[in-house]
């Protein structure tokens, strides 16, 4: 069993860890392949705009991130669409929209956004929880253009995913476990990404606090109450 140097000599100090959000970090499995290949198949898109979606925690954010560091694009969010920025947001090369979902945004200004990115060419990723397809919009036109983008859902993942992602998140936090903690938190937890994230953070500092390494009885005294 690892850890992140000798614990017991280390102050336990909650800093801040590093994501990586790199390409080679990205782990693809069944549920993620259609996204991921839909961002690896950028700049070679069918349309000026796509779309990827799935659940909080799924990957979106990474896979956006990975795209962004390609294209060069500027983020924003659905509430910064409006139509005093129309003009600026049409002079960029490329814009990432995060999180976006109706009512979280002015119809009438992504419409016509949208309109000016196919006009200029630009290039435009849009991640949602739900597919753009299926958003329930009162601007008709609107609509018809959502419908049009070439979308790619993440679906909820398996086993081998969950299992990669624990071992970088904990990497990533500089922490190395036990394959018996990997496995004893697999067969117990949610089965998301974002479930994954906040037990590894738990178990971090836990270990953290008390000086010690993450082994399978520590895991099993602190998770006790979340998976009962």
């Amino acid at each position: 069993m690892g850890a992140r140097g000798n614990r017991d000599t280390q102050i336990p100090l909650d800093l801040p860890h590093a994501v990586s959000f790199d390409g080679a970090d990205f782990f693809v499995a069944e549920s993620n392949e259609a996204a991921f290949t839909l961002i690896d198949s950028w700049p070679d898109w069918s349309a000026n705009v796509a779309a990827i979606w799935g659940p909080p925690g799924s990957g979106k954010s990474h896979l956006a991130q990975i795209w962004r560091r390609r294209s060069g694009a500027i983020a924003l969010a659905g509430a910064d669409i409006v139509a005093s920025r129309l003009v600026e947001l049409s002079e960029t090369d490329a814009l990432l929209i995060e999180d976006v979902a109706p009512p979280l945004f002015d119809e009438t200004s992504l419409f016509h956004l949208l309109n000016l990115t196919r006009e200029r060419r630009q290039t435009v990723l849009i991640t949602s929880e739900a597919s753009p397809a299926a958003w329930v919009v009162g601007l008709a036109d609107l609509g018809t253009r959502l419908r049009a983008i070439p979308a790619a859902g993440i679906r909820e993942p398996d086993d081998a995913l969950l299992r990669a992602v624990m071992v970088k998140m904990f990497a990533d936090r500089q922490v190395s476990v036990d394959e018996t903690v990997v496995s004893y938190i697999l067969a117990r937890a949610e089965r998301s990404l974002g479930a994954i994230s906040d037990i590894v953070e738990r178990l971090d500092k836990s270990a953290l606090a008390e000086k010690t390494a993450i082994s399978r009885p520590f895991a099993t005294r602190v998770l006790q109450d979340l998976f009962d």
